[in-house]
């Protein structure tokens, strides 16, 4: 069995009026003012999250303080109750047993407004992890739908999505119910965390993206060209080199070129007479503009033939944005995300004190040390650059010819090769 969550649409920025006389019976109610209510939109009557609230839809409306619904309700209530507006009356659930499969609709229920966390809840027997599920809303008067949510799954959520860390934020801080603070706030706490620790370090081994390993994101050498667009980049950030493809049979090689100055590319590519060559070994960076927001890069000289090489760019990727809950977040330690927003929670309910000890991981008020947060991702990124585990020094470089032999050699074929020529044995 699986149970399918759905939060309610939010009726705090909806029309609102108030029944001016006590309801025990019957379709007419006498409310303060009847304003902006129209025969069959739909009503609420009482608070969201509370007991014996109902929906009715509404038939007619007469003078300035009767309204009429289409049938009963099944509870009194009292004078000063609230009575809101709202366009949608009901949720069609669809669901598919698979992501390759098709969805259909399982089900259209009636939204639950009286649910204590305001949800409408569906259960979903001999459901498996694999199962899958999305929603809309709909009206049943004018037969419209509202877009699509994000795709659910059956399965728990992973620690990285916005799913669990929008749930985990509600639990620390008591706020189920979504009185403090609204999804779309809490997401946005999520994304400012995100900037905090992409502005920290903007070069985060997570964030790392090589294109020949990824299989896309390649730039094909074009003939007589040598400036290149980075734009085709996803989330581009920096730019950490650049990987070249030369694939001519029977040759097949790939290299790394080098990034030299701007003085020294200038001094490589002032002869305008340089011959046009298939195996580039240097580049620079251009700025971007509004044709590549990403910047280029330029090699010299300019590719001789088309359909031989290819560049692969290696960058860091700028964190991703999060908006949806079925998005997830690329910083492995999830809960500084978690503890940042609770401790915005706690700023809108006034308990300054308790969202400083949760934004403490993110946020030193000591300028002089690290928060610990982005102290443990630092000290991370350094286990992923140093290799733990293996030897801090295991041979010795031959000095600065070597490192120019390893940028543009036209003949590297594998790390034997390298250590072999390259490399003594300490």
């Amino acid at each position: 069995m699986r149970r399918v969550r759905i939060n309610n649409p939010l009726l705090d920025k909806s029309y609102r009026t108030f029944l001016d006389s006590d309801y025990s019976s019957g379709t007419t109610l006498t409310v303060v003012n009847n304003i902006s209510f129209t025969a069959n939109d739909f009503l609420i009557i009482g608070e969201p999250r509370e007991e014996k609230t109902e929906q009715r839809q509404l038939s007619s409306v007469a003078g300035n303080t009767t309204i009429t619904i289409n049938s009963a309700f099944r509870f009194a209530h009292p004078k000063g109750s609230s009575i809101y507006k709202t366009y949608w009356d009901n949720i069609s659930i669809e669901r598919r047993t698979s992501s390759a499969g098709t969805f259909a609709e399982i089900t259209e229920t009636a939204i639950q407004w009286d649910n204590k966390d305001n949800e409408t809840v569906y259960y979903d027997q001999n459901a498996t992890d694999n199962y899958e599920y999305r929603f809309r809303f709909r009206n049943t008067s004018t037969l419209e739908y509202s877009e699509y949510s994000p795709t659910i799954t059956g399965a728990a959520p992973e620690r990285n999505t916005v799913r669990y860390m929008l749930r985990q934020v509600r639990l620390l801080t008591g706020d189920t119910e979504r009185k403090l603070a609204e999804d779309e706030e809490i997401i946005r706490a999520f994304n400012i965390a995100q900037d905090i620790i992409y502005t920290h370090n903007p070069k985060y081994w997570f964030l790392y993206a090589d294109t020949f390993e990824a299989g896309s994101g390649s730039i094909a050498a074009t003939a007589g060209e040598d400036v290149y667009t980075l734009n085709n980049l996803t989330r581009y950030g920096h730019l950490a080199g650049i990987k070249y493809r030369y694939n001519s049979s029977p040759t097949d090689n790939i290299y790394r070129l080098k990034k030299i100055t701007e003085a020294e590319f200038d001094r490589l590519d002032s002869d305008q007479n340089i011959t046009d060559d298939n195996w580039p070994e240097v580049y620079k960076q251009l700025p971007g503009d509004s044709s590549s927001t990403n910047g280029y890069f330029k090699i010299t000289p300019d590719i001789k033939d088309s359909g031989i090489g290819t560049f692969y760019p290696i960058y860091y990727e700028k964190m991703a944005n999060l908006d949806s809950v079925d998005d997830t977040t690329q910083v492995p330690l999830p809960d500084l995300l978690i503890d940042f927003a609770v401790g915005f929670v706690y700023k809108i309910s006034g308990n300054e004190r308790k969202a400083g000890v949760y934004q403490s991981n993110l946020i030193s008020e000591n300028a002089v040390k690290l928060p610990p947060g982005l102290a443990m991702l630092d000290s991370m990124d350094n286990a992923q650059r140093d290799s733990i585990g293996q030897p801090k020094s295991i041979s010795r470089f031959r000095g600065q010819k070597a490192i120019n032999r390893l940028y543009g050699n036209r003949n590297l074929q594998s790390t034997d090769y390298i250590r072999e020529n390259y490399f003594v044995d300490d």
